[in-house]
């Protein structure tokens, strides 16, 4: 897997919610100790209107297979309630691991670095 977790890493982790906007940015090392807190502003955003959520990780420093799963499990939960979701500022290591779960077409805002659907097929 392309993103990884350093091992022991203590880096500082912050998750900044804005709830008016639908959305989420995500700073340090998402990983199987803060992915709670990701899930967690995610759930804050159902309790709002808006149809569409946007979840930044253009300040992430690093993604385990923890981090890459509870982005899979928002763009789910998103679906469920009638919601879309987009990832902004994923770094190429993520955006390979999206492409490999077959997420990419899905979550990556278009010019966000990543080949759209389309660019794929005639490749």
């Amino acid at each position: 897997m392309a993103c990884r977790s350093v091992a022991g890493d203590r880096s500082p982790f912050a998750v900044r919610i804005d709830l008016v906007g639908g959305r989420v940015e995500v700073i340090g090392q998402l990983g199987r100790r803060t992915a709670h807190l990701v899930q967690d502003a995610v759930s804050a955003l159902l309790q709002t209107d808006g149809a569409a959520w946007v979840l930044d990780v253009a300040g992430l420093t690093g993604c385990d297979r923890a981090g890459v799963r509870v982005i899979g499990g928002a763009y789910r939960w998103a679906l469920r309630h009638g919601r879309r979701l987009a990832l902004v500022g994923a770094r190429p290591s993520l955006q390979a691991e999206l492409a490999r779960l077959r997420l990419d077409g899905h979550l990556l805002a278009a010019g966000d670095g990543a080949p759209s659907t389309a660019d794929r097929r005639s490749a």
